[in-house]
């Protein structure tokens, strides 16, 4: 074999080996277009699916929104036709908030007023609570003064009666004394000469009874001087009313406490009573 034949051989050999690098990699494109091709394929069906599906969503959606538009409509028309009901309440409303605020304020006034009257009534009642205070405890006084009292008036007519008592006893002893005068034919008028030793020291004294003869005058006298004054028995006494000198009278019967006497007639010059003043000296 020549060297053509060689060469023809080797290039042949060549092209053999650039063919069925060729024919593979023909078979590995056709093979990877038919796999890119199937995945576009499913790519495609998928992305029609998806569009499909966004369509239907789309729809779905304008649909809906369709509605929410109608019934945000028929919302706006409702919270129109709300605002224009709020604005006409807000506008009696804020009717009604001014006379509330005018009546707040004539409240205000008013309360102003009646806090100060309230306060003046306060006032007045501390005034008047002090005023009771003051006419209890003056009540109190008053009352301890006439509990006092009370105890002085039964004092009193305790001793009252005891003096009734004892003015009783003497006048029972004087009427003794009147009979044994009498029955021993003594004149009453006549001047008693006795016991009277010293003159009566200056004392004074009321008139306690009066008690009076048949013919009508007064004979006895009770008075409300005695021992414990310094008197005894012949001293001589004035009775008087006032300016008037109305007797003299001379003990026949001396007390501590208190004494009778026999009136002189020769000095009478009234009616002697309870109550006159009898006196040692003018």
């Amino acid at each position: 074999m020549n060297t053509v034949g060689r060469i023809l051989i080797v290039v042949m050999t060549v092209l053999t080996l650039c063919f069925m690098t060729f024919a593979g990699a023909v078979y590995t494109v056709q093979t990877s277009w038919r796999v890119k091709s199937n995945s576009l394929q499913e790519q495609f069906d998928a992305q029609q699916k998806r569009l499909t599906d966004m369509n239907a969503e789309y729809q779905d959606y304008k649909n809906d929104s369709t509605s929410q538009v109608q019934e945000m409509t028929q919302r706006a028309e409702t919270a129109e036709a709300n605002n224009v009901n709020l604005q006409q309440t807000n506008d009696a409303l804020k009717g009604e908030r001014d006379r509330a605020r005018a009546e707040r304020n004539e409240a205000v006034d008013e309360a102003e007023i009646a806090t100060e009257e309230a306060a003046a009534r306060l006032a007045e009642a501390d005034a008047l609570r002090q005023e009771d205070s003051r006419l209890r405890e003056t009540i109190g006084h008053q009352i301890e003064t006439v509990r006092d009292q009370e105890d002085q008036v039964f004092a009193l007519e305790r001793d009252a009666r005891v003096i009734r008592e004892k003015y009783a006893g003497l006048l029972d002893r004087a009427a003794r004394a009147e009979r044994l005068l009498r029955q021993n034919e003594i004149d009453l008028d006549t001047e008693i000469v006795g016991d009277e030793r010293d003159p009566p020291p200056a004392v004074e004294g009321r008139v306690l009874g009066a008690r009076r003869n048949r013919t009508g005058s007064v004979s006895f006298v009770e008075v409300s001087i005695g021992t414990d004054d310094g008197l005894q028995k012949g001293h001589q006494l004035m009775v008087y009313r006032g300016s008037r000198f109305l007797a003299d009278i001379r003990l026949i019967d001396v007390n501590p406490d208190g004494a009778v006497g026999i009136v002189i007639e020769k000095t009478r010059n009234g009616v002697i009573e309870r109550g006159d003043y009898v006196t040692s000296r003018l």
